[in-house]
C-alpha cells in the first residue's frame, strides 16, 4: 500500500511538475512574442506615412516611388514639380524618433559646412539640397544617387572587382575622405554600403572567367554623415562597424582620430578586391586574434592602456607570464572562433604577386599604431596608383 501510494503520489507529482513546465513554457512563449510584437511596434513607430503621388514642402515636390526602410526611417524618390524640369531626388524620410531626428539635423549641419568647403562638388560628397521638418517628421533632400558599391558586391555574388575598378574606386575614396580629414573631420562609418556610384547604368565585364556587373560610369559618392565628428568634438568611444573597426577603437581608446579612417577604407578596398569581409569577426578579441595573424603581434602596451585593463588580472588572462605574446587560444570564446582565426589568408596568399604594389598600399594603411598609418594626402602619390591594370 505503502510503496502503491508512493508510486501514485509520485506519478501526480510528475503530472503536476510537468503541466507546470508547459503552463510555464507557454507563457514564456507569449512572453517573447509579446516582446517581439513591441519590438516591431517600436521598429514601425514614426515612419512617415506616404502614398505615391503625394506633394510635399509646399507642393515643391512629388513623391514617386519608394526606394527603402532602414532603422532611422525610410527614403523615397521625389520629384520637383516644376513643369520646365523633372529633376529627381532621393529624401530621406526620419522618424519620429527624438535621437534620429537631432542625429540627423546634425548630419544636417555637416552636410551643409562640407558644402560650403566644397561649392563645385569635386571631392563627390553627396550633395544635399534641402532639409525641413513637417509635423514630426523630419527630411534631408539629397542628389538621386545609384547603387551602393555592397550592392553591386552583391548582385556579382561576392565575386570582388578587377583591379583597375580597385585602383579607381580607391583613388576616389582617398582623395574624398583625404579632403574631410583638411578640415578637421573624421567621417567614422566607411564601407561599401556608405559609397554609390553616381548613376543608375551599369554593364557587364568578363571576370575570373564570368560576367560581371560594373558601373558605366565609375565615379563614386561618399554618404552618411551621421557619426561624422570634428577633432575638437567629443569622440564616441565604439565608432565603425565592427568589421571595419581600427584596433584602437577595438581596445576603446578615447582619443582616436581620424587615422581611424585609414584602416576602414583599407578594409573597403580589401573587400572590394574579393568581395568579401577580410575580418569576418564575431567579437572583438577574435578581432584582435585576426589583426595579429594578418599584420603581426600587439604587444602588452596595446592592452595596458585598453578597456581591457579593468578585467581582473588581465596580464595573466590576456598575456603569458613575459607579457610577450596575446594568449588567444586560452580566451577564445569557441572552437569555431578559433577556426575563423586559423582560416584568415594573409595579404600576400590573398594577392597574386602581380599586384605587390597593392599589398604594400594596404600594409601602409593598416598599421596597428595609428601613427605610423601613411596620412591620405601621401597615400594619393603611392606608386600603386600609376600602375596600368588590363584586369
Amino acid at each position: 500500500m505503502s510503496s502503491s501510494s508512493s508510486s501514485s503520489s509520485s506519478i501526480s507529482s510528475s503530472r503536476s511538475s510537468s503541466s507546470s513546465s508547459s503552463s510555464s513554457s507557454r507563457y514564456s512563449h507569449k512572453k517573447q512574442q509579446k516582446r517581439k510584437n513591441k519590438k516591431k511596434e517600436d521598429q514601425d513607430a514614426g515612419h512617415f506615412e506616404y502614398q505615391i503621388g503625394m506633394k510635399i514642402k509646399a507642393g515643391q515636390f512629388v513623391i514617386t516611388r519608394f526606394l527603402g526602410d532602414g532603422t532611422f526611417g525610410r527614403v523615397l524618390e521625389v520629384k520637383t514639380c516644376n513643369n520646365t524640369c523633372n529633376n529627381y531626388y532621393a529624401m530621406k524620410c526620419i522618424r519620429a524618433v527624438e535621437r534620429y531626428i537631432e542625429s540627423a539635423k546634425i548630419e544636417t549641419k555637416i552636410l551643409w559646412y562640407i558644402q560650403d568647403k566644397d561649392k563645385s562638388g569635386a571631392f563627390n560628397i553627396v550633395r544635399l539640397f534641402t532639409s525641413f521638418e513637417r509635423y514630426d517628421n523630419y527630411f534631408m533632400v539629397f542628389e538621386r544617387l545609384g547603387k551602393s558599391l555592397y550592392d553591386i558586391i552583391k548582385q556579382n555574388n561576392f565575386i570582388g572587382f578587377p583591379m583597375k575598378y580597385v585602383q579607381s574606386f580607391a583613388k576616389q575614396i582617398i582623395i574624398s575622405v583625404a579632403f574631410l580629414h583638411q578640415n578637421q573631420l573624421t567621417h567614422t562609418d566607411l564601407k561599401p554600403e556608405n559609397i554609390l556610384t553616381t548613376n543608375c547604368e551599369y554593364k557587364l565585364v568578363p571576370f575570373k572567367g564570368k560576367q560581371i556587373w560594373v558601373p558605366e560610369r565609375e565615379i563614386l559618392k561618399i554618404i552618411d554623415f551621421g557619426g561624422a565628428t570634428f577633432d575638437y568634438e567629443y569622440h564616441s568611444t565604439v565608432i565603425n562597424t565592427r568589421q571595419y573597426r581600427a584596433p584602437e577603437v577595438i581596445m576603446g581608446y578615447p582619443k582616436w582620430n581620424e587615422n581611424s579612417d585609414i584602416w576602414c577604407i583599407a578594409c573597403v578596398l580589401l573587400e572590394l578586391y574579393t568581395g568579401e569581409l577580410y575580418f569576418q569577426n564575431k567579437d572583438d578579441l577574435e578581432h584582435i586574434a585576426m589583426i595579429e595573424k594578418a599584420i603581426g603581434p600587439m604587444n602588452y602596451r596595446h592592452f595596458k592602456n585598453s578597456k581591457y585593463k579593468t578585467s581582473f588580472n588581465y596580464d595573466q588572462k590576456y598575456f603569458d607570464q613575459h607579457r610577450s605574446y596575446f594568449k588567444w587560444n586560452s580566451v577564445a570564446p569557441s572552437d569555431s572562433a578559433i577556426e575563423r582565426v586559423k582560416k584568415l589568408k594573409t595579404f600576400e596568399e590573398l594577392i597574386p604577386a602581380k599586384h605587390a604594389l597593392f599589398i604594400d598600399l594596404i600594409r601602409k594603411m593598416l598599421c596597428i599604431d595609428p601613427e605610423e598609418r601613411m596620412p591620405l594626402r601621401k597615400l594619393i602619390h603611392h606608386q600603386f596608383f600609376q600602375q596600368v591594370f588590363q584586369d
